[in-house]
């Protein structure tokens, strides 16, 4: 691959491991309080990667699980 860059790949996995534990605390206060779906809203990739999520949940729960793209959204507020 040209101009790959390994320690920089190294170091953004490692920035988002390291916001684990400040995403448990908000997922824990979430289940404390309560819910009863799970949205997921992106355009691009955080798109195709929520259609994955979703369809994973779906599969292997009960629990609703929707996904919505960020554009169509937002488009009637235009």
């Amino acid at each position: 691959m040209l101009k790959f860059n390994e320690q920089k790949q190294i170091d953004d996995i490692q920035g988002a491991l390291d916001l684990r534990p400040e995403v448990e605390k908000i997922i824990d206060s979430v289940w404390e309080k309560g819910f009863d779906n799970i949205y997921y809203l992106g355009i691009g990739g955080t798109y195709a990667s929520a259609m994955q999520a979703v369809t994973y949940i779906n599969g292997k729960s009960n629990l609703p699980a929707y996904v919505q793209h960020a554009g169509k959204l937002l488009l009637p507020l235009i």
